[in-house]
């Protein structure tokens, strides 16, 4: 205990027992920790397997794809072919036409984010461009994840709270 002017402090409390802490926390962290092992080599496993069968599929598209011509019968192969192309057009257009949403919604929000002085102002502009993908999930993500960050470290430059900083921040995502 510690006195201070006739006031007798016990701050046993607050320290924690080694040997408690030792026989009782280990085992929670090996299991947390293994559990974290699995989690992650798993998922590397999977990533690694989806990364070789992208790169062979792309390696190897020509024949596959000729493969795929040879299994529709022979009178119906010039639709196929035709078919292919139409639907290759259209993927190309779709995937063309949101990359540059994309382009255009990090570019403008990187502006914005600058206009109004958030910290992290161009990563979060170019998350929210990456995200723009993702439809309905991914704008609401990133004006989330911006309004967390506005909450937390506020304005550089504008003098209002932080809570009406992230107000701010959601209002105009």
């Amino acid at each position: 205990p510690i006195i201070i002017f006739d006031q007798e402090l016990d701050l046993g409390y607050l320290v924690p027992d080694v040997g408690a802490l030792i026989t009782e926390g280990i085992p929670v962290v090996s299991e947390n920790a293994l559990g974290l092992a699995e989690f992650t080599s798993k998922n590397v496993l999977w990533g690694l397997t989806i990364v070789l069968v992208t790169f062979y599929l792309m390696l190897d598209w020509r024949h596959l794809r000729d493969w795929g011509y040879r299994l529709v019968p022979k009178d119906f192969q010039d639709d196929a072919r035709m078919l292919y192309r139409k639907v290759a057009a259209v993927w190309n257009g779709y995937l063309l036409g949101n990359l540059i949403l994309m382009l255009i919604i990090g570019v403008a929000f990187t502006i914005f984010y600058l206009a109004i002085g958030l910290p992290g102002a161009v990563a979060l502009g170019i998350i929210a461009g990456l995200l723009t993908f993702i439809p309905d999930l991914g704008p609401f993500a990133a004006a989330a994840i911006a309004a967390i960050v506005g909450l937390i470290q506020g304005s550089t430059f504008l003098d209002i709270p932080n809570f009406w900083f992230a107000v701010l921040i959601i209002v105009v995502n």
